[in-house]
């Protein structure tokens, strides 16, 4: 019978494979190097229950399958390859601009008004697109990123959607809101039983 290290490193191999994946490729998607991939696959050092999960998550697996010994790889359901989904999450981001265009033309032809803003509420809405994709494959820093891009950009399109209104104190409110992304997104979390 073959220990868990030798398991959950034939699955680790399979399951990269199958996703046709490099190891440098599986490492910037868990914010490891190639060379701990290596260990892991080669069975020298077994990753922690963080990072199976986040691996696990990665190829849309059950935890527990990285655990368990699979007589064939082949006979389980076909797993949604990375790229696939990347590629998914970039049609999205294009549908949120073509919505905008015909928003903006429909406006201009129909009722003759030159609705720019459109193009402005457009940024915030890719942003909230890009958070759930940086949380998924980006580390701290993108998603710290995302998050200020997001704030700034929906304050800056609820000052120029009231522009007549002069509003400008608006962005007073963002202060605080990027201290806290970045106080949030570089602390480390509370680990249990400390």
């Amino acid at each position: 019978m073959k220990n868990i290290r030798e398991i959950v490193a034939g699955n680790l191999i399979a399951l990269r494979k199958e996703n046709k994946l490099t190891q440098l490729e599986l490492a910037k998607m868990i914010n490891f190097s190639d060379k701990a991939i290596s260990r892991w696959e080669k069975g020298e050092v077994l990753p922690d229950v963080e990072t199976l999960e986040r691996i696990s998550k990665v190829y849309r697996v059950p935890l527990t399958y990285l655990l368990e010994e699979h007589s064939q790889i082949a006979g389980r359901k076909r797993v949604i390859p990375p790229h696939n989904e990347i590629m998914v999450q970039l049609l999205t981001i294009c549908v949120v601009w073509i919505v905008m265009t015909v928003l903006f033309v429909y406006m201009r032809i129909i009722y003759d008004f030159t609705f720019w803003q459109a193009f402005v509420w457009g940024v915030p809405l890719t942003c909230i697109l890009c958070l759930s994709f940086a949380k998924k494959w980006g580390n701290k820093l993108t998603q710290a990123i995302v998050r200020s891009v997001l704030t700034w950009s929906l304050l800056a399109s609820i000052y120029l959607q009231l522009l007549p209104y002069n509003l400008w104190l608006i962005f007073l409110v963002g202060v605080p809101i990027q201290a806290g992304i970045v106080i949030a997104s570089f602390s480390k979390p509370k680990e249990e039983g400390a």
